[in-house]
């Protein structure tokens, strides 16, 4: 479940268990949960998920270039982010695929992709998102 984003506590591990669990073994007090029950779970967690609360985690990770604005410190995915994200994953990428990436989304030519540049995206991911209207004002 943490692979997949979910740091559910004890309890709610629990909880899953005892509703599709099935025992280890006759009279045992151990559980486990069969792959078409776990992906049943995981499928309806991962429906319950805000799409613009996901992008937004992800810009967060690769974001590592803060700039000072009129309203305070704004994180922004630069050049060195995605080579450092690259890395991290183990994909060798070229300069160029690199710098088309920060271009895509590089409107006001700082060489810097900015959170709100990524809205223009979110409106046919989550037109009702409650974060669309803040990620769209920035």
């Amino acid at each position: 479940m943490k692979a997949l984003g979910f740091d559910e506590n004890k309890q709610e591990v629990l909880r899953i268990l005892r509703k599709y669990g099935t025992p280890a073994a006759p009279n045992s007090p151990r559980m486990f949960i069969a792959y078409e029950a776990f992906a049943q779970v995981m499928a309806e967690k991962i429906a319950t998920r805000d799409p613009v609360e996901e992008i937004l985690r992800a810009f967060s990770l690769f974001a590592g270039t803060a700039v000072q604005t009129n309203n305070g410190e704004e994180l922004r995915i630069g050049v060195e982010d995605l080579r450092r994200v690259a890395r991290e994953l183990g994909e060798n990428l070229e300069e160029e695929e690199i710098q088309a990436m920060i271009r895509e989304f590089d409107l006001d030519n700082d060489n810097l992709s900015k959170i709100y540049l990524q809205s223009r995206l979110l409106p046919s991911i989550a037109p009702q998102s409650p974060l669309l209207t803040t990620c769209a004002s920035l």
